[in-house]
């Protein structure tokens, strides 16, 4: 089912008010309810879809508590002949679903726009800097949590936010005034002059006061499909044409009163984490709705808006203009589901396949309710012939009866099941698996008859083919999300930084600053790099390439599947180790080889030219001797490798 903003009696066909008219709290919640009843029909069916991926697959929604609910499925609530048998197929489904689309980690980059060396190093520093993202922030674990979402409800989404309590922390040093001290010399004297002052030290002061401040970093959020409501005019997934754009997030009040400096009782109206509790659950912590509303800059708000509001209240918690000035785009990526032409949102693998599961667990449950007749039949008794109306069936009892007319009770024997209602059972199956796109390949098995490698890897490619479509939007969903975050990173890394990033090349270390990520760069995802592999076929693969001479063993171990061989790719990783940490002594100017250095020196004072031994001649170019020996491999580098990394163009 897919949400069409245009049909029925939308919020937009009432006359909702621009943005621009959206002045108070009480005016912006009012707008955010709106958008949230015009989808009511689609967040119903997102619940029921989670219903059943939990295993509440006997849940419906009811119009009379406008709610979920669900039939008694435990013996002691429902009658003992009720058979309601739940065999969760949705769940594994969905997860190995989830496994195809991101078992491989997608590869980004990084292109300068234009051929600027500003550009060029900017570029270079930023698809670094996504490698170094990916790692710290979590973002493969994140990235599965959104999708898991998208599989059950056609979206899922990251909020991307600039967090300034995040990161590394930072020891200032302060002024008499309370003011940081930035420049060292100047702590060394002010530390000095108090040393000097009788005052400072009778009052036990021994230098300056410290403070600790985060730098600050960015901060990756999964959201629900139930905290992101868009404007109702939206279509394209990437928020381009949305006009605003409102995210929940669920905060204590003490957090809310610390954070936008309001009382407790100013902050919202509070709301239960768990809505309802049974027995002696103890109640959950209230926590208070804070809703945050992106508009970026339009024709009719050029400067934009950013407000941060709770129901309830009429003045907002924040409000000010955009305050992104790298970039005009709402900071929320969506993970994609079943694209729906002419809709904003997408359609559910879940909810295809919840149907095809209510139909598996009817036919189990009749099939156990056929077999509890089998072993407990019913028993078929002329009336008065029975001397107790309930018949124990404990082995051993005696069934007392009276006869009637020569009759006597005869248990009725049930009808045997057709043969058809387990063929029923495997065709309902493979009916669930083409609802979640995946084929006897992807679950492990291939058709009978298949053995050769090159035919299950043909197999293996036509069934990823199949997801081909989601995967590619899931790629330019990631390329959004890098965008956002090095905006985010060009306007807010404002202090010199150190990333370390590690891979199958061994651990780099880069340090850099604010004036290195300035310039034009575009963040892309290869295409196709996600689509699921084979290990035998990407090896099948490398070997071919090796054979061909186009890539030697020094490259072929990065991109072999030998995680479990840690000792040998670290033994292979050690030169191209040893040929980072050259680049970024030659990026500070220092000398790779400082005995070649001084040789080379020695020799030219002497008149001799060291690179052939030969008396210095009028065409010997003393400058570039000396940087050849200043970059020159010592005796225990690989050369090759040294050539290839550090040697200058």
């Amino acid at each position: 089912m897919a949400y069409n903003s245009g049909a029925g009696t939308s919020g937009a066909e009432q006359g909702m008010a621009s943005p621009a008219k959206l002045k108070t709290g009480t005016q912006l919640a009012a707008a955010f309810d709106q958008l949230v009843r015009d989808r009511n029909s689609l967040e119903q069916t997102w619940r029921l879809n989670l219903a059943f991926f939990g295993g509440d697959q006997y849940t419906y929604f009811s119009r009379t508590s406008n709610n979920l609910d669900r039939l008694p499925t435990e013996d002691h609530e429902k009658p003992n002949y009720r058979v309601r048998v739940t065999s969760n197929q949705m769940a594994p489904l969905a997860h190995n679903l989830l496994a195809k689309l991101t078992k491989t980690k997608p590869q980004f980059g990084a292109t300068p726009g234009s051929a600027q060396d500003r550009d060029v190093r900017a570029s270079e520093l930023a698809e670094k800097l996504m490698k170094y993202w990916y790692q710290t922030l979590g973002l493969t674990t994140k990235a599965q949590e959104a999708e898991l979402y998208a599989i059950n409800t056609g979206q899922g989404y990251w909020h991307i936010q600039w967090d300034p309590h995040a990161g590394k922390v930072m020891t200032f040093s302060l002024d008499p005034n309370g003011q940081p001290i930035l420049d060292d010399d100047l702590v060394d004297m002010y530390r000095s002059m108090i040393e000097q002052d009788p005052a400072a030290q009778e009052a036990g002061i021994t230098g300056p006061e410290e403070v600790d401040v985060p730098m600050g970093d960015l901060r990756v959020d999964v959201v629900s499909p139930f905290d992101v409501v868009v404007d109702s005019n939206a279509r394209a997934e990437d928020f381009s044409d949305a006009a605003y754009c409102f995210v929940v997030r669920r905060m204590y009040p003490e957090d809310i009163a610390a954070q936008f400096g309001v009382p407790d009782s100013a902050s919202g109206i509070g709301e239960a984490s768990i809505p309802f509790t049974q027995g002696s659950q103890p109640a959950a912590p209230v926590t208070k709705r804070v809703i945050t509303g992106y508009f970026p800059p339009s024709t009719k708000m050029p400067k934009g808006r950013f407000v941060i509001f709770c129901p309830g209240t009429d003045d907002p918690l924040f409000d000010g203009p955009w305050p992104f000035n790298k970039m005009n785009t709402i900071p929320i990526v969506k993970f994609p589901g079943m694209m729906h032409p002419g809709s904003f949102y997408d359609d559910a693998h879940a909810s295809i396949a919840r149907p095809i599961q209510k139909e598996l667990n009817k036919t189990l449950s009749q099939i156990v309710a056929s077999r509890n007749l089998t072993l407990n039949p019913m028993l078929m008794a002329p009336a008065g012939s029975l001397t107790r109306r309930r018949v124990q069936m404990a082995p051993g009892a005696v069934l007392s009866y009276n006869t009637i007319a020569g009759a006597r009770p005869e248990w009725m024997q049930p009808p045997q099941l057709p043969s058809y209602v387990f063929e029923l059972l495997r065709e309902i199956q493979s009916r669930l698996e083409d609802a979640y796109t995946l084929k006897e390949v992807d679950m492990g098995s291939v058709p009978p008859n298949v053995e050769a490698a090159i035919a299950i890897d043909l197999l293996q490619e036509q069934a990823s083919d199949r997801v081909a479509p989601t995967q590619e939007r899931y790629e330019l969903t990631l390329a959004r999300a890098g965008k956002i975050m090095l905006g985010l990173a060009q306007q807010f890394y404002e202090e010199p930084r150190l990333i370390k990033i590690w891979g199958s090349n061994g651990s780099q270390v880069t340090r850099f600053g604010q004036a290195d990520l300035q310039g034009a760069v575009d963040i892309y995802v290869e295409a196709g790099s996600s689509l699921p592999r084979t290990r035998a076929g990407r090896m099948a693969r490398l070997q071919s390439l090796s054979d061909l001479g186009l890539m030697g063993p020094q490259d072929l171990w990065k991109h072999a599947d030998i995680a479990d061989m840690s000792s040998l790719s670290q033994r292979f990783r050690a030169d191209e180790d040893k040929a980072h940490r050259e680049i970024e002594k030659m990026n500070r100017g220092e000398i790779l080889n400082p005995e070649s250095y001084q040789q080379a020196i020695g020799a030219i004072e002497a008149g001799m030219n060291p690179e052939t031994g030969e008396d210095l001649g009028p065409n010997d170019d003393f400058e570039a001797i000396v940087q050849r020996a200043m970059l020159a491999p010592g005796p225990a580098d690989n050369h090759g490798l040294e050539s290839e990394h550090v040697a200058p163009d």
